[in-house]
C-alpha cells in the first residue's frame, strides 16, 4: 500500500510540476513573466518566423499611425495580442508589419 501512495504522490506532483511549466511559458511568451521589463511579444512559432521577417515585423513602430493594435489583422490579448496573418501567434500592439490595414 505504501508503493500505491508515493505512486500517487509522485504522479500528482509531476501533474502539478507540468501546470507550472505550461503557465509559466505562457505568461513568458507575452512579457507577463515578472522580473520588471517586459518581454517582446514576438512568438515565431507556428511557421510564422519567415512571414514576419518577410513582412518586417517589428515589436515597436516607428509610424504611430501603423500599430498592430489599430491594425484590421490584430486581435486583443491580455499584455500581447495575435495576428491573423502570422498565424495566430503573439504580436506586440504597438508593433508593426509591412502588411498593416488600418481598421474601419
Amino acid at each position: 500500500m505504501h508503493n500505491d501512495n508515493s505512486r500517487r504522490q509522485f504522479l500528482t506532483r509531476l501533474g502539478i510540476g507540468a501546470l507550472v511549466a505550461t503557465g509559466a511559458a505562457a505568461l513568458a511568451a507575452c512579457g507577463k513573466g515578472g522580473g520588471g521589463a517586459p518581454t517582446a511579444c514576438t512568438d515565431p512559432s507556428g511557421g510564422s518566423k519567415p512571414q514576419r521577417d518577410a513582412l518586417k515585423y517589428v515589436d515597436n513602430a516607428a509610424d504611430q499611425t501603423k500599430r498592430c493594435d489599430i491594425c484590421i489583422q490584430y486581435v486583443a490579448g491580455e499584455g500581447c495580442g495575435t495576428c491573423k496573418i502570422f498565424n495566430n501567434t503573439a504580436v506586440a500592439p504597438a508593433g508593426t508589419c509591412d502588411s498593416f490595414a488600418k481598421k474601419s
